[in-house]
């Protein structure tokens, strides 16, 4: 037993004024009386009792003594046994990004069961889920049962994780002498916490990548960590396989479009990466309207026309006469027009124009250059990819200051020669160089500029959306919406994500809530466009562990608190002394 405050056992010295005062008695006073008869009489026959009396004064004296002695014991706080160390705060920081998934994930849950099963009793946890921010999973929770539901609910995310988010709760715990505990795939973590990482291997995918044309596929997928495995590419019945590499083309047909999969082969490590989709929309040939200015279509037109293939769906294209354009346009996906003079009017739609300068749209007219070689091509724009400037010689070209939203695509040393854009519903590319009056069409340039215009309009018809978008990257429309459309409604991945987004000078950006993958679906006018959504987290499939395990985790489980107090039971002791002393006394 040990006492705490010893230096109060100085107060036992009250006792003794108490003893001094009970043995000195006050003086009995002699009085004179006439008689003792009375006084012998009533002596006579009262019972003796000194001797109890006595024995009674004792027993009260001794009662007040012990009682001091108690009280005084009880203000020195005797105490037995040993006091449990002070709490002392736990920090558990989980990564929970996309590469913990799985057994990953289970193995860094195991690692923090065991710090709390091995904790003291008083000590507080707190649990941190590191994704791309530090989210509390649990605030200095020291019940075990509470602290079990807090990781049984605990999931990893689609995303990076940023350990710096949680260097102030490492800072803050280890200011106040607790341990801090970091779980993961080799965490970045200021000195003084403890480490516990966790392995596996891991192959996934870290590109991601696809391109439609009219009949094929054509897909640009990297993969890491796959040696030996290889990459299965799937639309429809149709299936090509290759061996994985960090660039891989692979090439289906378009068929019927459909849900676009591309998967690792075997699978490794977390789910995230091993597969990616596309929405390929269904191929559709555009029907081709050809406006006659007299004497038939031009022939070098319908000859490049003829060479576009499943480009132009015959059954649905024809010729018209061009005076009849106003109400002919609106019964093809595209019009071709060829003539001397620009037009006049244009309807709403989408036209190739192999005409002077269309003031129109903006064009501001130049003077037509005799002879003069094309000297710049954009070659980042589908309509001439490919085109070969040194192949194009205009003859009687007549160039023109394309409109601030036009696109030039070939330029003379004069001005532009052909430009692509759209305005006031009209999507265009129009082309100066007059097939009578150029060697454009003598080269492969001129089938080849038809060609990429008309699958730059497939494109448009087809759908606007890319085939697929990066998970944290907004959807937007791969190609320019009509100017009159002011809203679109986008819909998914998750079935209560639903939004409408404005659209501003014919795009519009959005960036869906959540972190799902699946199907985005956009409704623009009456048509409805669909796009896959996945994650590709380059940085999370590449991680590797550094090593696998952690420190040996200290075992606080067994610390109790054996330390009794006996202060409460002594002050409780001298009260019942000072009662028992009252009852005596009151007797006496």
């Amino acid at each position: 037993m040990t006492l705490v405050r010893p230096e109060l056992l100085w107060l036992g010295l009250l006792a003794a004024p108490v003893v001094v005062l009970h043995l000195v008695r006050r003086r009995r006073r002699r009085l004179r009386i006439p008689s003792l008869l009375l006084w012998r009489e009533v002596v006579a026959k009262s019972p003796r009792r000194f001797g109890a009396r006595r024995l009674a004064s004792l027993l009260s004296l001794l009662l007040v003594v012990l009682a001091i002695a108690a009280a005084v014991l009880a203000s020195a706080d005797p105490r037995t046994g040993a006091p449990a160390r002070p709490p002392r705060p736990l920090l558990i920081a989980l990564g929970a990004s996309a590469r913990m998934e799985g057994a990953r994930f289970e193995a860094a849950r195991g690692v923090a069961e065991e710090e709390i099963r091995r904790k003291a009793p008083s000590d507080p946890v707190t649990i941190l889920l590191v994704a791309e921010e530090a989210r509390v999973a649990a605030c200095r929770e020291t019940r075990p049962e509470a602290l079990a539901a807090a990781l049984r609910a605990a999931r990893p995310s689609l995303c990076a994780a940023d350990w710096a988010a949680a260097g102030a709760a490492f800072a803050e715990t280890l200011a106040e002498g607790g341990r801090a505990v970091a779980v993961g795939i080799a965490p970045d973590v200021p000195a003084g916490v403890a480490v516990h990482e966790v392995g596996g291997g891991n192959a996934g995918l870290v590109g991601f990548a696809v391109r439609v044309t009219e009949a094929t596929v054509e897909i640009l997928a990297g993969a890491a960590g796959a040696q030996g495995g290889e990459l299965v590419a799937t639309l429809g019945t149709a299936e090509v396989r290759a061996p994985a590499g960090p660039e891989v083309v692979l090439s289906l047909p378009r068929g019927a479009g459909g849900l676009l999969r591309v998967e690792i082969r075997p699978p490794s490590g977390p789910a995230f990466d091993d597969s990616a989709e596309a929405a390929v929309p269904p191929f559709r040939g555009l029907a081709v309207g050809v406006a006659d200015s007299g004497g038939g279509p031009d022939p070098f037109v319908r000859a490049a026309l003829g060479a576009a293939g499943a480009l132009v769906d015959a059954d649905r294209s024809g010729s018209f006469p061009a005076e009849r354009l106003a109400e002919a346009a609106a019964s093809f996906d595209l019009v071709v027009l060829a003539a001397d003079r620009a037009p006049g009017t244009l309807p709403r739609g989408s036209y190739l124009l192999l005409t002077p300068p269309p003031e129109i749209l903006g064009f501001g007219p130049l003077p037509a250059a005799a002879s003069a070689p094309v000297w710049a091509v954009a070659a980042d724009h589908p309509v001439t990819g490919g085109v070969d400037a040194a192949e194009v010689l205009a003859l009687g070209a007549a160039p023109a200051l394309p409109p601030a939203d036009a696109v030039p695509l070939l330029s003379l040393p004069s001005g532009a020669a052909a430009a692509a854009g759209e305005r006031d519903g009209v999507r265009y590319v129009w082309i100066g160089l007059s097939p009578g009056n150029s060697t454009l069409p003598v080269t492969g340039a001129f089938p080849l500029l038809v060609r990429n215009a008309l699958r730059w309009f497939a494109a448009l018809a087809a759908s606007p959306l890319p085939p697929a978008v990066r998970l944290g990257d907004p959807v937007t429309p791969a190609v320019a919406l009509p100017p009159a459309l002011r809203a679109v409604l986008v819909e998914g991945p998750g079935e209560e994500d639903r939004a409408v987004v404005p659209v501003r000078d014919g795009t519009f950006a959005f960036v869906p809530p959540g972190r799902a993958e699946g199907e985005i679906r956009v409704r623009i006018g009456e048509a409805t466009h669909a796009t896959r959504r996945n994650a590709l987290l380059p940085g999370e499939t590449s991680a590797t562990a550094r090593s696998v395990g952690g420190p040996e985790i200290p075992d606080r489980s067994g610390e109790r608190d054996t330390e009794r107090r006996f202060w409460p039971h002594l002050a409780a002791a001298a009260l019942l002394l000072l009662l028992l002393e009252w009852f005596v006394g009151g007797r006496e």
